[in-house]
């Protein structure tokens, strides 16, 4: 029996040596492989738990309009349409380095430079923090040249309606501006979120006449009565309700890259808060 195992050991050593490290080098690279994976599930678990905290008590702001209204004509004939909203927390933290913004969604015309989307005249409103359940009264405002481009958006969905009421009065009415309100924020983690309002425009009615009637009530609404220097209006919104309103995590990049186009409207001092 000795003799047959030092023949073995002789005549086998290396073969059974190299069967030796296979069988080692298979079983590590099984367990590198199982290790690989068993991190990578890891990783995701982690990566769904972050994604989880930071879904969970969150500031929320939400936006209402409460009125949209032009105020008396300045000097050389100059005029703002002022839109009145709320701001309001309803979250469970408070919102950080808040930003308002608005802008116009013509859908019929464009300005001079083909764009479709009109910018209000007003920088940005800011808050430095809006606390849980705060709710703050906010406004923003255009002039001359975004209150014409309305106009004349308004006044191709009105004559394009009155022709659909001719042809085919059961179809959907043609759409108007939409008036468009957002909201950037941050929680304390530094998370961006945006809320965004947008609400169509049906016409504009005059606010100096008191006494309308059925009889008389398109003698005061812009359109199709042309708006002059001298009128004063309200816009007519449609139903809060038919308006969506989105709100939802934004990443850094998304949230700065719509905020730098308005740091000209800003002292350089006022800019390190975002």
């Amino acid at each position: 029996m000795l003799r047959i195992l030092q023949i073995i050991n002789q005549e086998y050593a290396s073969i059974l040596s190299c069967i030796i490290s296979l069988i080692t080098a298979i079983t590590t690279i099984v367990y590198v492989v199982f290790t690989h994976h068993q991190m990578k599930a890891t990783q995701e678990t982690v990566k769904v738990m972050k994604d989880e905290l930071k879904q969970n008590k969150q500031p929320c702001v939400t936006l209402s309009i409460n009125k949209i209204e032009s105020g008396p004509s300045l000097s050389n004939g100059r005029r703002q349409m002022v839109i009145n909203f709320c701001v309001e927390n309803v979250g469970d933290t408070p919102a950080i380095s808040l930003f308002c913004i608005s802008h116009l969604e013509l859908q019929h015309c464009t300005d001079e430079n083909g764009m479709k989307i009109i910018d209000m005249f007003s920088g940005p409103l800011y808050y430095s923090c809006l606390k849980i359940g705060e709710i703050k009264e906010a406004r923003l405002h255009y002039e001359n040249k975004q209150i014409k481009l309305l106009f004349n958006d308004l006044t191709i969905a009105m004559d394009e309606n009155w022709k659909r009421i001719k042809s085919k009065p059961y179809s959907h009415h043609v759409r108007g501006t939409e008036i468009v309100i957002q909201a950037f924020y941050k929680n304390i983690s530094g998370q961006w979120f945006e809320t965004k309002l947008q609400q169509e425009v049906c016409w504009g009615y005059d606010t100096l006449t008191e006494e309308k009637t059925k009889e008389n009530i398109n003698e005061f609404t812009f359109p199709p009565r042309e708006l002059t220097e001298n009128d004063r209006f309200q816009l007519c919104l449609a139903s809060p309700y038919l308006s969506p309103q989105l709100i939802h995590m934004v990443n850094e990049d998304e949230a700065t890259k719509v905020l730098e186009a308005y740091k000209k409207d800003w002292p350089d001092s006022f800019r390190v808060h975002y």
